[in-house]
C-alpha cells in the first residue's frame, strides 16, 4: 500500500518489502521587513512568502526487502537529475507546486561480515521549485499578501492532461442561437 510518493518513488508497506519514512518536516516562512520612523515604533513591511521545505528520514535496512546501497544511490541520482517532482502523502500532494530534492545525507552505515551494507540511515531535503519568471500573486493589502483567497481546505489536486482540459473549457452561452 502505497504511503507517499515523489517521482518514481513509492514509500510504501507490502509482505516483502518495508519502505517508509519518519521524521517527516514541512516548513515555511513569511519574508517580511522593519522600517523604522523616527520616534515611532517601526512598521512592518511583508514582502512576500518563503518555500515551503521539506524533510524526511528514512532507515534502510535489507532484511526488510531493501536494497541499501541501491536504495542511496537512487536519490542521489534524483537529486543531480535536477528534476522537481510532486510529493504526495496519502494521496494528497504536500505543496502546491512541485518539491526539488536538494540535499541526500547518508549515515551510520552498517555492513555484514562480507562488507555488504545491511542498514543506513538517508535524510532528505526538499525544497518547493517555482520556475525563473513565475509571476508572484499580486499583493492584497485586506488579507496581508497573496491572492487573497482562503487557503485551500482539500490538497488532493491532480494534474490534468491535455486531453481531459478540452473538457473542462466552458463554453461560450450565445443569445442569438436561441432566438431563432
Amino acid at each position: 500500500m502505497a504511503v507517499a510518493q515523489f517521482g518514481s518513488k513509492i514509500f510504501s508497506v507490502s509482505k516483502h518489502k518495508i519502505s517508509t519514512f519518519s521524521n517527516l518536516s514541512i516548513s515555511a516562512s513569511l519574508k517580511s521587513e522593519e522600517q523604522e520612523i523616527s520616534g515611532k515604533k517601526p512598521s512592518t513591511s511583508i514582502k512576500s512568502v518563503g518555500l515551503k521545505n521539506l524533510s524526511i528520514s528514512l532507515s534502510l535496512q535489507r532484511n526488510l526487502g531493501v536494497d541499501v546501497l541501491l536504495e542511496i544511490a537512487s536519490w542521489f541520482a534524483i537529486m543531480e537529475g535536477k528534476i522537481p517532482y510532486i510529493f504526495t502523502l496519502g494521496g494528497a500532494m504536500v505543496a502546491q507546486n512541485k518539491l526539488l530534492l536538494t540535499d541526500v545525507s547518508s549515515k551510520n552505515l552498517q555492513a555484514d561480515s562480507l562488507g555488504s551494507v545491511i542498514s543506513a540511515d538517508l535524510v532528505l531535503e526538499f525544497v518547493e521549485f517555482i520556475p525563473l519568471g513565475t509571476p508572484a500573486p499580486p499583493h492584497n493589502p485586506t488579507t496581508g499578501g497573496g491572492s487573497g483567497l482562503a487557503p485551500a481546505k482539500n490538497y488532493n489536486v491532480q494534474p490534468y492532461d491535455p486531453n481531459e482540459k478540452y473538457y473542462l473549457k466552458r463554453e461560450v452561452f450565445n443569445v442569438d442561437y436561441y432566438k431563432k
